[in-house]
Formats: C-alpha cells, sequence, structure tokens
C-alpha cells in the first residue's frame, strides 16, 4: 500500500485493529502534549470493534486532530491503516473552534482522497453539537462537501452553535449547492437571522440535491428570511422535512402568502413545523383562507402540519378541517440544550 500523507506505510494487517488505533491514539496525543480524552479511549477500547464515536466533553482543537490523525494513520510513527469500519462521529460541547472543525474536514476529505483504495475511512454521520463552530469552520466544511469532494457523509448536524449565524449558513451553501449525496442537514439554534432567505433559497434549488431533512428550527429566520426562500420551496422536488419552528415569523401576511403558495405546488413536502412562531389567529385564518389544505384541489401530499399551541380552539380546529395533512399543535417552546 501507498504511504500516508505522513509517511506511515498502510499496511492491511493494522487495519480496524483496536489495539492499533489505541496505540495511534496514544501517540499522537504524546506528541501534540495532551491527555488523552477519557470518553475517546473508552470508546476504542470498547467490547467491540468501534463504528462510532460518541463524547461529551471537552476535545478542543487539539485532542481533534489527535483523534483524527490516529483514524486515518498517516503520519510518520503510526502504524497500520486507516481505521475503516468508523461511520459515525457525535461529539458535544467539544470545543472544537476553527482548528478542530478544520481536523474534521481533514477527515472527510481524505475519505474522498482515498476512495478508490481499500482503507478509507467513510463517515456517513457527523454530529458537532455545541461545539464552538465558526463561520470559519462552516468554510472548512464546505469546501469538503461541494462537488468531487466527500460523498459519503448522508447527515451533517451542527446544532447549538450560535457562532455560525447567517455567514456561516452562507458559506455551508456554497459547498452544499453542488453536493448531491447530503440528505439531512440541521442548523437549530445556530442564530441564523432575517437576511438569510437567499442562502436558504439557493440550498432548496439546487439542481440533483439529495437534500429530504432541513432543521432551522430555534433562530431569528423572521418573515423577511421565509419570504425570500418560500418560492424556492414551491419548485424543490426533493424535500421532506422542515422544521420552521420557532423563528419569530409572527402573523406576516406576505410571508405567510407566500408559503401557502409553494404549498400549494409543492408536491415533495411531507412534514412542515411552524409552531412557536406566533403567527396567531389572523395568520391562522390566512393559511385557511389560502386553499392550500383543501383536500380537492390544495396540497394533498403533507402528512403533519405542526401549528402553534397558542391558537384560538376554533380557529386552530378550523385549520385542521381545512385538511392540516394530520396537523396538529405544538408543544410548549425548549430552551437550549
Amino acid at each position: 500500500m501507498a504511504k500516508g500523507g505522513g509517511g506511515a506505510v498502510a499496511s492491511d494487517s493494522g487495519a480496524n485493529d483496536q489495539a492499533v488505533l489505541a496505540k495511534n491514539y496514544s501517540i499522537m496525543c504524546k506528541s501534540l502534549g495532551i491527555k488523552q480524552n477519557e470518553g475517546v479511549v473508552e470508546v476504542i477500547n470498547g467490547e467491540a470493534p468501534p463504528d462510532h464515536v460518541a463524547v461529551d466533553s471537552l476535545l478542543g482543537p487539539v485532542g481533534a486532530r489527535a483523534l483524527v490523525e490516529a483514524l486515518m494513520a498517516r503520519q510518520e510513527g503510526l502504524t497500520g491503516a486507516a481505521y475503516q469500519l468508523l461511520t459515525t462521529i457525535r461529539l458535544w460541547r467539544s470545543n472544537l473552534g476553527e482548528e478542530g472543525v478544520r481536523a474534521i474536514a481533514d477527515l472527510l476529505l481524505d475519505t474522498f482522497k482515498r476512495k478508490l483504495e481499500p482503507n478509507s475511512v467513510d463517515i456517513s454521520y457527523l454530529q458537532l453539537m455545541d461545539c464552538n463552530v465558526t463561520v470559519a469552520g462552516c468554510g472548512f466544511l464546505s469546501r469538503v462537501l461541494q462537488s468531487g469532494g466527500n460523498a459519503a457523509l448522508v447527515t451533517l448536524n451542527l446544532d447549538h452553535n450560535d457562532q455560525i449565524g447567517t455567514a456561516g449558513l452562507r458559506a455551508l451553501t456554497e459547498g452544499l449547492c453542488t453536493n448531491v449525496t447530503l440528505r439531512r442537514l440541521s442548523l437549530a439554534y445556530c442564530e441564523i437571522d432575517a437576511e438569510a432567505g437567499r442562502a436558504v433559497k439557493n440550498l432548496l434549488l439546487t439542481y440533483n440535491s439529495a437534500l429530504e431533512e432541513l432543521n432551522l428550527k430555534g433562530n431569528r429566520l423572521s418573515g423577511k428570511a421565509l419570504l425570500g426562500f418560500a418560492r424556492a420551496l414551491g419548485k424543490n422536488a426533493m424535500l421532506k422535512s422542515l422544521d420552521l419552528s420557532n423563528n419569530d415569523i409572527g402573523p406576516d401576511k406576505e410571508a405567510l402568502q407566500a408559503l401557502c403558495e409553494a404549498l400549494k405546488v409543492n408536491k415533495t413536502l411531507l412534514q412542515l413545523k411552524l409552531q412557536e412562531n406566533h403567527i396567531g389567529d389572523d395568520g391562522a385564518k390566512m393559511l385557511t383562507d389560502s386553499g392550500v389544505f383543501d383536500k380537492k384541489d390544495g396540497n394533498t401530499t403533507l402528512k403533519e402540519f405542526v401549528v402553534d399551541v397558542k391558537l384560538q380552539t376554533e380557529v386552530f380546529d378550523s385549520l385542521m378541517r381545512a385538511g392540516g395533512g394530520g396537523g396538529k399543535k405544538g408543544g410548549k417552546k425548549k430552551g437550549k440544550k
């Protein structure tokens, strides 16, 4: 086998060997001058060879680099080959910062570079929740996910990273607008604001997109952003689930009307969450009067439509009688984890 980027010989004898992975992780931590993360050590030394890493502790940017290099086994002094069994990475409150996310992005990019080799690491699920992911970090991920980059990742969850904001979403969409494999994207509670309309629109209009689930819960989109991407939702033919709950949309007549028009022509969306947006009785009445839930001429594919729990009962019932796609009242607002 060919040498890795740092000079380690990738021999098949060390591929998927827990002991080799543990040794490489220990070597990398020592080389970088940090202690081994107890959570990572526990995963590596589990009863069976791990197919996922789930860590809820401070890993830090250097710790992330140590883990990635141990998995890829490409640095001088490491043994064996890239650890092939890993498919899932879930990090919570790990304070990755820019360099930690860069390390994760390197792992995803390395998957593409070595996709024709038998020792690639194919990560299909990546969750970096409350990990101090920044705009720059989104840029690193974006470059990996663009056409010609990583094609293995199916789910990307970046919830509760409040430094992402609209600028981070824009950075991500630059790469995702040419991505044809990602199916689930979650950016809940990421401080995305009213200026995000165009970025969401571009994402929804991506040619050959595979995106089926988009979670934007708990941001600050407002009616302005919704108005900016509503028409694109009408043209989208892939998305099945859209969560816009808790986004300060309010009883914005123009935005809600645009949403209704989009739902009239969209034939693929199965679930739409709109609760905790304070659309009020006037907004709800607009939905019922629009004809979008008319059982004969309206949207017949939407199966779940979740509206505000604070609507008057008769207004809520009216909306549901209009069709509502099997809709229901939303629950109480949940705070950040």
